[in-house]
């Protein structure tokens, strides 16, 4: 019983966290900079990707054309990271909900996953994201440098107050 507990000792010291589904390999993923994904994501469609990224939030609560294409707000959540126009969609579990409780606002993360697109119905547009990233994998960046406190983006809804101009 104690050389069992040994390794899970010696894992936990190490601060390595990660969440994956069965069967990850890293070799089938593609690597992209967030930029290009940002930029390109349509030609991306149906691929495995992995990027580099900054944690920045989780939300429960999805629009309806998220919810539409299958997304139940009891059964995923949206992990938020600087890449915009892509939504990090994940099924929620025991590993993920560790994982996300260990992360802060700012955490550099590596990021695996397929893009795919939203079900949207034909004729009806939308303002917000048309395509998504399946979760597979995702673990901390060892090799990133953690942001300043005065680096970290504002949370969501708020922003810098304007700049004052004197009056003569």
């Amino acid at each position: 019983m104690k050389t069992s507990f040994v390794p899970l000792l010696v894992l936990s010291l190490l601060g390595t966290v990660t969440f994956s589904r069965a069967g990850f390999d890293p070799e089938r993923y593609k690597s992209v900079e967030v930029r290009e994904l940002q930029l390109e994501v349509a030609e991306y469609k149906n691929k495995r990707v992995v990027f580099h990224g900054r944690f920045t939030g989780i939300q429960t609560t999805f629009p309806k054309h998220v919810e539409r294409s299958g997304f139940k707000q009891d059964k995923h959540v949206r992990i938020e990271t600087e890449l915009s126009n892509v939504a990090v969609m994940a099924k929620k579990d025991d590993e993920l909900t560790e994982l996300l409780k260990e992360l802060k606002r700012g955490d550099p993360l590596v990021i695996y996953g397929k893009i795919r697109e939203f079900k949207i119905p034909s004729g009806r547009g939308t303002k917000l994201s048309k395509y998504y990233l399946d979760l597979e994998h995702v673990e901390r960046d060892a090799l990133a440098d953690p942001l300043d406190k005065a680096d970290k983006p504002l949370p969501p809804g708020r922003r810098r107050p304007p700049l004052r101009r004197k009056r003569r």
